[in-house]
C-alpha cells in the first residue's frame, strides 16, 4: 500500500514521535510472534504471543535460547540461510517448524528485514507466521495435482475400460472432482463432492453446480472459468461453496484442459480441497491490521498498489477494489504521485525503514498530520515491492512556528544534521566519523542520504542550504 495521502508535506527521518512503550503493546496486540535482534542475529526482544506460543519467558528466548524452540532438522537446514543473511545484511523469508507449548512442532513462515542507520545494521526485525494449516492444505494438493494428472491421462484414452477406473479412482480420492465437457458444461462430479455439498448428481450436472456458490464469488468465478475454457489453458481459483450444512466453505479449484490421442479437446477435468482455515488465519490477521490506530498499504516490485487496510479506505475515501494494480500516477495527481514514488524508491534505496512526518487531509477535506513508515517487502515474485504504515498524529502536533524555512530540515535526523553541520564547516569524513563515533564509510552514507532526502546536488548548493537556515555553529 502505498502512501494515499493528499498534499502530503515532506518529512523525512523524524524521530519517532510515539513513546516505546505504545510500539511494544502494539507488537503484543500482533497475533504473529514478533521479534526483534542484534545485528549477529542473537535476539534481544520477543512480543507476547511468542511467549504464550512456546510456553517459554522472554528472558528464555532471548540471545540463542530461541533455538530450543527451533525443529533440529529445520535448524541444520536454515541456519545457513540466517547466517548469510546476517552477513550480507540481506532480508529473508524461510519456513521452519517452531515447537509449540505443549511439545508440538507446527511450521511457521519466518522473515526478517534489517535497519540501519548510516549504513549500519544496528537491529533486525522479525516475525514468525503459523502455516500449518497452509503446509497441510500443499500436501494434499500436491497428492490432488497427482490424482488430476491421472485423470487427464486417463480421459485421453478415451474407452469404456479406462472410464470405468476412472470413476472408481476419484470417487476414493479425499478430494471434490468434477469434469466438464467441451461445451463448458459439467458432466461428472465424484462422490466426495456430492457428499460435501449434500445434492445429487441431477442437481449438480450442467450449470447447477453454480447454485452452491456463494453470490459474492459467483461472478468471479464463472469469469475466470470461462476464459481459461476459451484460451484452453489451466486455472486456479479460490471461492467459497455451500457445504451440505449449509455453512460456506473456502475451496481450492484447480482445473486442467483434456484432449484425446488426436488432440481433440474433450473439456476440462478439476480437483478442489477445502482451505476454509487458511483463509480464516488470513482473515485474523487483516482483521487485527484493520483494527490498529494506523492506516496500512502494500505495493509490489512495479509499485502498484497490492493492498490497503479498511483503515486506509475509510481516510482517504479510496478503496482496495479502486487501487488494485494501479499505480499513484493511475491513482493519484501527477504531483502527488511523485512525492509517493520519491518516498517509496527511497526506501529500496536505503534497503530498510524509512520514517517520515506528512500533512494530508482525510476524506472530508480535513487536515491531518502522519508518521508514516515504510520499509521494503518481497512481492510474489520474489522481487522488493513498498508497504507502509501511517499513524495519526494531528493530536500530537506540535504548533506551527510560522517559520517556513525550518521545514526542509524536518526531512533530516539528528545524525543527518550533525554530518551537515560538521561538513560544512570543512570536515573530512574521518574528522566527522571520529567527532561523532562513526566510520567514515557512515558519515558519507548520511552524507547520500540527507542530500537525496533535500533534493539537493553538490556542495556549494548544500553550504548556502546549511548557512540559510542556520546549520553552521552550536546549532
Amino acid at each position: 500500500m502505498a502512501n494515499r495521502f493528499a498534499k502530503p508535506r515532506r518529512g523525512a527521518q523524524v524521530e519517532v514521535a510515539l513513546p516505546a512503550q505504545f510500539y511494544r503493546q502494539l507488537a503484543d496486540l500482533s497475533p504473529q510472534i514478533l521479534w526483534s535482534a542484534r545485528p549477529d542475529g542473537s535476539a534481544e526482544f520477543f512480543n507476547a504471543r511468542a511467549c504464550q506460543y512456546s510456553g517459554r519467558t522472554a528472558q528464555q528466548l532471548e540471545g540463542w535460547g530461541w533455538r530450543s524452540i527451533v525443529h533440529p532438522e529445520d535448524w541444520q537446514r536454515c541456519m545457513p540461510r540466517w547466517t548469510k543473511a546476517f552477513k550480507r545484511g540481506q532480508p529473508y523469508e524461510v519456513e521452519y517448524r517452531l515447537r509449540r507449548h505443549d511439545g508440538r512442532y507446527f511450521w511457521h513462515l519466518g522473515s526478517a528485514m534489517p535497519h540501519r542507520e548510516g549504513g549500519r545494521i544496528v537491529r533486525w526485525f522479525g516475525s514468525c507466521t503459523e502455516i500449518e494449516n497452509q503446509k497441510r492444505a500443499e500436501r494434499l494438493l500436491a497428492k490432488a495435482r497427482g490424482a488430476l494428472a491421472t485423470l487427464v491421462d486417463a480421459r485421453a484414452e478415451h474407452d469404456a475400460s479406462i472410464d470405468s477406473r476412472f470413476r472408481s479412482l476419484v470417487d476414493s480420492a479425499p478430494i471434490l472432482v468434477w469434469e466438464s465437457g467441451p461445451d463448458k458444461l459439467c458432466t461428472y462430479f465424484s462422490k466426495s463432492w456430492l457428499q460435501f455439498t449434500g445434492r445429487g448428481m441431477e442437481q449438480e450436472l450442467g450449470n447447477g453446480w453454480a447454485e452452491g456458490v456463494h453470490p459474492d464469488d459467483l461472478e468471479r468465478c464463472l469469469a475466470i472459468y470461462g476464459d481459461a475454457f476459451d484460451s484452453r489453458r489451466p486455472f486456479e481459483m479460490e471461492y467459497r461453496l455451500r457445504r451440505h450444512d449449509g455453512q460456506y466453505r473456502w475451496i481450492f479449484d484447480r482445473g486442467a484442459p483434456a484432449f484425446d490421442a488426436k488432440n481433440v479437446f474433450l473439456g476440462y477435468i478439476g480437483s478442489c480441497i477445502d482451505i476454509t482455515d487458511r483463509h480464516g488465519e488470513q482473515a485474523r490477521l487483516r482483521a487485527f491490521l484493520d483494527s490498529m490506530p494506523a492506516i496500512a498499504w502494500i505495493k509490489d516490485s512495479r509499485l502498484r498498489y497490492q493492498w490497503v487496510s479498511a483503515s486506509y479506505e475509510r481516510v482517504h475515501g479510496k478503496s482496495l477494489q479502486q487501487v488494485c494494480g494501479r499505480d499513484d500516477f493511475e491513482v493519484w495527481t501527477p504531483e502527488l504521485a511523485r512525492v509517493f514514488q520519491n518516498d517509496d524508491e527511497l526506501a529500496l534505496r536505503v534497503n530498510g525503514p524509512v520514517q517520515s512526518v506528512n500533512a494530508a487531509p482525510y476524506a472530508d477535506g480535513s487536515e491531518a498530520r502522519w508518521l508514516v513508515v515504510k520499509f521494503p517487502l518481497p512481492d510474489e515474485s520474489g522481487e522488493f515491492g513498498v508497504a507502509g504504515i501511517g499513524f495519526d498524529m494531528t493530536e500530537h502536533a506540535p504548533a506551527e512556528s510560522g517559520d517556513a524555512q525550518s521545514e526542509p530540515l524536518r526531512r533530516l535526523s539528528g545524525r543527518e544534521r550533525q554530518v551537515l553541520r560538521l561538513w560544512v564547516e570543512g570536515r573530512t569524513s574521518a574528522e566527522t566519523g571520529t567527532q561523532l563515533g562513526l566510520s567514515p564509510k557512515s558519515v558519507d552514507t548520511y552524507r547520500s542520504r540527507l542530500m537525496a532526502k533535500l533534493d539537493i546536488h553538490g556542495l556549494p548548493a548544500l553550504v548556502k542550504f546549511a548557512l540559510r537556515h542556520g546549520l553552521t555553529g552550536d546549532r
